[in-house]
């Protein structure tokens, strides 16, 4: 999502300041014109000033206004594993992520875009307004970074600053494969403790991440929303890109809002199963891959020394 909204600022002449961390984006970046990669750990206080100030330094070096800062990154944890199998340093680390280093680059930024008249856009999720069984790391994350753009967008009201917030779905990327690989690792898991059977039967054998990739939205519709929230002279305060469970994100937000909490329960609790299984399906097929097989290679991994 994070190298297409990259691109598309960059083609429609922006300058572009992109964070990454590893050598390999630093090198795929440093090839599209417009974009200057840095260096850039968004849980290091650090790292972060160091980033917002060369951001500032360009600007002023090229005589360009400070558009805004797009808070993108952040990290989605093991989707599908329940609460208590999680280490504190494994939910600590989804927090710290998402939440703190959010918080932290918008707290950098903030002076320099007050002067600028800029924008601040937060890249949050349809998780931080409706929290799915098996993601409570990544979903609290999300609802807290959700009430952080609120909070943010009013205590910059009348400052000149516009805050948005970007409640995606699920939006083509590499996060579902990643995602996809870490949820094996659950199957041997459930093998010795069943008492979480029907969730992981949803999150694993029907492939949680597998059924959202099968429908997720295009990265053009993520790059919209980014850049409508940058750019246009009436930026909305939320956007909904991607897709979720199926349906646009804009509906799924929707009927979660106007259900009953403990009928979307039993939804969640047993409908979904259902529908990733059948999602999930066609993902299968379109991978040649089955439940069997993701089993199998799970077994190989833990056998290897």
């Amino acid at each position: 999502m994070g190298f297409a909204a990259m691109n598309r600022l960059a083609r429609k002449g922006c300058v572009v300041v992109a964070g990454v961390r590893q050598q390999r984006d630093y090198d795929k970046v440093s090839a599209v014109p417009n974009v200057f990669p840095i260096y850039w750990d968004i849980t290091n206080k650090t790292s972060t000033r160091q980033a917002v100030a060369t951001a500032v330094r360009l600007s002023k070096e090229k005589q360009l206004r400070l558009i805004g800062l797009v808070a993108n990154a952040g990290i989605g944890g093991v989707w599908g594993k329940p609460l208590e199998w999680y280490r504190d340093e494994e939910f600590e680390k989804v927090i710290t992520t998402n939440l703190f280093g959010t918080a932290s680059s918008v707290m950098e930024a903030l002076p320099y875009l007050r002067q600028s008249k800029g924008r601040v856009v937060i890249v949050g999720s349809i998780m931080g307004l409706f929290a799915a069984p098996g993601t409570s790391a990544y979903s609290s994350s999300k609802h807290a970074v959700d009430g952080l753009a609120s909070s943010i967008r009013r205590e910059v009201h009348g400052l000149g600053v516009s805050v948005s917030i970007i409640n995606a779905g699920c939006v083509k990327s590499s996060f579902f494969g990643k995602t996809a690989e870490e949820e094996d690792t659950l199957i041997l898991r459930n093998k010795s403790e069943p008492a979480y059977e029907r969730l992981l039967d949803a999150a694993v054998k029907y492939n949680y991440a597998g059924a959202c990739d099968a429908t997720a939205g295009s990265t053009d519709e993520s790059s919209d929303s980014i850049e409508h929230a940058l750019t246009s002279r009436y930026p909305k305060t939320r956007y909904y890109p991607g897709t979720a469970f199926g349906l646009p994100a804009r509906l799924t937000v929707f009927i979660c809002s106007v259900l009953p909490t403990r009928l979307l329960d039993l939804y969640t609790a047993y409908g979904l199963s259902l529908q990733h299984w059948i999602l999930a399906n066609s993902w299968m097929q379109d991978h040649e891959q089955s439940f069997e097989e993701r089993v199998s290679k799970s077994l190989s991994k833990s056998s290897k020394p």
